[in-house]
């Protein structure tokens, strides 16, 4: 795949887990792959064996609502 912007370590992704779709940083630990939760009370997805990750792209901006 051509990105705009490679989903590399530390990026914020769209991802599509076990297809769901998530927003997540992005890690590794000992070469796995570890979608981090920037908000507290959300959970870490770290993945078994067999479990399905895809990488929909890179979070570039994000919008607030204004009042």
């Amino acid at each position: 795949m051509n990105w705009a912007i490679t989903p590399t370590e530390g990026k914020i992704v769209v991802a599509a887990v076990n297809g769901d779709l998530t927003v997540k940083r992005r890690r590794f630990n000992d070469g796995k792959p570890i979608l981090m939760a920037e908000i507290p009370h959300f959970r870490d997805r770290i993945f078994a064996d067999g479990e399905e990750l895809e990488i929909w792209g890179v979070v570039a901006r994000i919008l607030h609502k204004v009042e």
